[in-house]
């Protein structure tokens, strides 16, 4: 009797453990989709310019934060109260630009100000606003466009007909690529104006937001805006050599600055009369100044869409909560360091890593406590590993470690045992104290196989193991 009801404890067992394998398989493909997703922004936008730019960026924040509409707008230069839309996207689909005035909308509390957020009731929140009610709309979130001079320039919205699904994801897309919008706005305005005004360049040099030069061996005319940019007075620039200005990479850079190229933009460095390095995109073209071929350089200040650049390439790749390596780099970090240990004779050790009594925590003191927990054990794992080593945290409670140089499974298991004895330090939350404990899978490269994705199921199936033997910090997947 005993023995049969022991076989179907062992029977629920395994069936509730293969339950819990196929969710986090759905958890896992949920992640890697939401990856992928933001993998895509980031390179579906930073690829293109103009229209294509403001279009790929409406169509992939659409998406990405699920909302019905979506706008990138611009103030029209004949009305204070005026916005022209340069790219919308409606339900699923790119749809008509318009114009509409703002007074009355929520745009009015955005525009020159801040980025606003409206989680529930925004039609009824602005009467005057009709399209709101007739749409259905419940939650809205702008953030206001402003050129480098801090001067208001657009808007972009979104808008859906229930609560976002994340708004903190929303703040934080719309505050990293609202710089590089801005500065897009002003490079289609800047390019348009150079077009224009090619036949009338002293009224060019008074006006122009780029920095613009004239130089043939030094520079013999310079507008306000490159002398604001590069810390001098304009008549100071005159005189300077243009080498001592601009800081050219290559020589190809060398001949699109001499002019012996075909012109295009391109990103330099240039340096200010303090010394301080400024990232700019220049372009040159021939003209001629008294009577003699010169050239005539523009440029405008990067520096922030540079910035703005790499916190978006950060974010694709890091955990927004930890600030750990996010599951896309913890893969391609697993590819890298697995070719040089098979270079060098050396194993990985892919340590997989789940909390117990992080559930607990959650419904006892709350999802903000059950962050803070998250922060801390990231934290915590951080400094017991090597700097060279990698802690990446994959999704919820579940965190994994590359360790390097691995000689033989007993180092792998030394340091997981250094793990699960850290990670168990008691945490204090305000005036409670809490505390979880790591279950850990361990799996080694090349030994048990050289197929990643292998490697690390191997891991996670092991941390599995751990969870069903009584006092067991930590198994092997081999």
């Amino acid at each position: 009797m005993k023995t049969t009801e022991n076989m179907n404890s062992k029977t629920e067992e395994l069936s509730r453990l293969r339950a819990e394998v196929q969710r986090l398989r759905t958890v896992v493909r949920k992640r890697r989709w939401e990856d992928s997703a933001l993998r895509d922004i980031v390179q579906g936008v930073l690829a293109t310019t103009g229209s294509a730019f403001f279009d790929a960026l409406t169509t992939r924040l659409g998406e990405i934060l699920g909302v019905d509409h979506i706008f990138i707008g611009k103030l029209l230069d004949e009305g204070e109260d005026c916005v022209e839309t340069l790219s919308t996207w409606n339900e699923g689909a790119l749809g008509e630009n318009f114009e509409f005035d703002f007074s009355g909308t929520p745009c009015e509390n955005v525009i020159g100000k801040k980025l606003c957020y409206y989680p529930t009731d925004t039609a009824s929140k602005f009467p005057m606003d009709h399209w709101l009610a007739e749409a259905g709309i419940e939650s809205y979130i702008g953030i206001p466009l402003d050129n480098a001079r801090g001067e208001p320039i657009g808007v972009i919205a979104a808008m859906s007909k229930q609560a976002l699904g994340n708004p903190d994801m929303a703040k934080a897309l719309l505050e990293i690529f609202a710089p590089r919008v801005a500065a897009e706005l002003d490079r289609v305005k800047a390019e348009r104006s150079l077009r224009e005004s090619e036949d009338r360049l002293a009224g060019l040099f008074e006006s122009a937001f780029d920095g613009l030069v004239i130089h043939q061996d030094d520079v013999v005319m310079a507008n306000k805006s490159a002398a604001e940019i590069l810390g001098y007075s304009m008549s100071g620039l005159v005189g300077t050599s243009i080498l001592d200005i601009f800081k050219p990479e290559s020589m190809t850079d060398l001949m699109a600055l001499s002019g012996e190229r075909p012109h295009r933009p391109y990103e330099t460095i240039c340096e200010t009369r303090t010394g301080r390095s400024v990232h700019v995109e220049v372009v040159t073209n021939c003209t001629e100044y008294d009577g003699k071929t010169a050239f005539i350089t523009a440029f405008r200040d990067i520096t922030k869409r540079k910035r703005a650049e790499e916190s978006i390439s950060h974010l694709a790749t890091h955990d927004a909560l930890t600030d750990l390596p996010n599951r896309l780099l913890f893969y391609q970090r697993l590819e890298i360091e697995s070719e040089r240990a098979l270079a060098l004779g050396d194993m990985v050790a892919i340590h997989f890593i789940d909390l117990d009594g992080f559930k607990d925590v959650n419904d006892q003191h709350g999802h903000a406590a059950g962050d803070e927990v998250l922060k801390i054990v990231a934290a915590r794992l951080r400094k017991t590993v090597r700097t060279s080593d990698t802690v990446a945290r994959l999704g919820g409670d579940e965190f994994a470690v590359i360790q390097l140089g691995v000689k033989e499974g007993t180092h792998a298991g030394s340091l997981s045992m250094k793990m699960c004895k850290t990670v168990a330090e008691p945490i204090s939350i305000g005036r409670a104290e809490v505390s979880v404990t790591a279950s850990i899978g361990i799996s080694l490269f090349p030994e048990d196989t050289e197929d990643l994705e292998a490697l690390v199921s191997k891991a996670d199936m092991a941390m599995y193991r751990s969870k069903s033997i009584p006092g067991c910090a930590h198994t092997f997947g081999g």
